[in-house]
């Protein structure tokens, strides 16, 4: 699907809008948005099911997977235009919290995923090019390198504990003391 991004403000008010929004919230006038579909380029009526000449199903999703994958900017998508995430193929995660109510993610034929956010009355959409499901650690690290570093830093604490106790264990097996010095006995 191709989507024609001019229409980003209300043609009557200029007031702007969220990406396939059927109406004005200011105004109420209707709002058409031009978009065709990626497998066979006829125009679409709305986001619906499936494309009513080739069958695509969930052409609004796959719509905004294609101008993402072309402009790489967030999308701001009006929620009563679309299905929900896992209707279209989305699955449920988590993300960094900056307000949404819930997290979405679908990986990528080639490599990186779709991060769906889900806040009150829109989604916002956004490329990832590595992957959280497929790559969690790598993800991490790239999009969110502090909680990685607090998290590797919990990892060192575990493991470090860990291995302290582990050798008063042993050594309390071996008969001894905690006092003594590994090199005497």
């Amino acid at each position: 699907m191709t989507a024609d991004k001019s229409k980003r403000n209300c043609p009557r008010c200029d007031e702007r809008l969220y990406y396939l929004q059927p109406s004005c919230p200011s105004c109420e006038s209707s709002v058409r948005w031009n978009i065709r579909c990626v497998r066979c380029g006829d125009w679409l009526e709305d986001g619906g099911d499936a494309c009513s000449s080739c069958g695509l199903e969930q052409p609004g999703w796959r719509a905004i997977e294609h101008a993402l994958s072309t402009t790489g900017e967030t999308i701001r998508v009006a929620k009563d235009a679309l299905d929900r995430p896992m209707k279209a193929g989305y699955y449920r995660h988590v993300g960094s919290v900056k307000g949404q109510w819930a997290d979405y993610r679908r990986p990528l034929k080639g490599g990186g995923e779709i991060h769906v956010r889900s806040y009150g009355d829109h989604y916002e959409v956004h490329l990832d090019s590595v992957g959280a499901l497929d790559s969690p650690g790598k993800h991490a690290v790239w999009y969110a390198p502090r909680v990685a570093a607090d998290g590797g830093i919990q990892v060192i604490e575990t493991v470090t504990k860990a291995l302290s106790y582990s050798n008063r264990v042993v050594n309390r097996v071996l008969g001894k003391s905690e006092k003594q010095s590994p090199g005497r006995d």
